[in-house]
């Protein structure tokens, strides 16, 4: 039987939190890679901790119920934590040959190719982790950033709904004299990372007002 969790678990009497990764741009990314960082891709998931079989496998569930893993925090019941990134990675594929058909290592690589590679097929970013660095500690994540011209269609407290040819695109957040500036009906410049398979922009960023566009 296999025991999903979310953000954190208690097992083998330890608390087993989710790493904090420090979102990065591309460009200070591909710095990373060429220091020998491993990169691996950022799947557009829900994080997990699983029990699988006696070890705590950490990884994103998909929609669809997939699970990608990619890192180890307890094998067979040894706190692995403080143990360097390269050993957790060897006890992730060691534990991977058991895994179903619906289970699989998350797909990872070095340098600015394999970066490329994932955003030209559609990924949605990559995460940097020090092979000789602990769990959750100097992790860093590089997504794709882009800019759209979106419609507001209504203000919210903190926030407004937003459009996206003629389609609800979400919800994007405004504060301060940005949010006293627009108005239902204007046209907004944000920033996101690409769009969610709903139509919704993943993680909106207002920009600035577009009132050449209005």
């Amino acid at each position: 039987m296999i025991d999903g969790f979310c953000d954190w678990c208690h097992i083998f009497g330890v608390t087993i939190e989710r790493p904090t990764i420090r979102p990065i741009t591309l460009a200070e990314g591909l710095e990373f890679s060429g220091k020998g960082y491993i990169a691996d891709e950022k799947k557009d998931g829900r994080f997990e901790l699983l029990n699988w079989q006696g070890s705590i496998i950490a990884g994103e569930r998909m929609s669809d119920g997939f699970f990608w893993a990619f890192d180890v925090a307890n094998c067979q019941g040894d706190d692995c934590r403080r143990s360097p990134l390269t050993d957790r990675r060897e006890a992730l594929a060691s534990l991977a040959s058991s895994f179903d058909s619906r289970m699989a290592i998350v797909p990872s690589g070095f340098g600015g190719e394999f970066i490329e590679a994932v955003l030209r097929d559609g990924g949605e970013g990559v995460v940097f982790k020090h092979p000789e660095g602990y769990w959750g500690v100097g992790q860093f994540k590089a997504k794709r950033i882009e800019t759209f011209d979106v419609r507001v269609t209504e203000k919210l407290r903190g926030s407004v709904a937003i459009s996206f040819q003629n389609q609800d695109a979400g919800k994007c957040p405004i504060f301060g004299k940005a949010f006293e500036s627009v108005k239902a009906g204007d046209m907004i410049e944000i920033s996101a990372f690409c769009m969610t398979a709903s139509g919704k922009f993943r993680e909106p960023r207002f920009v600035k007002l577009r009132p050449d566009k209005n």
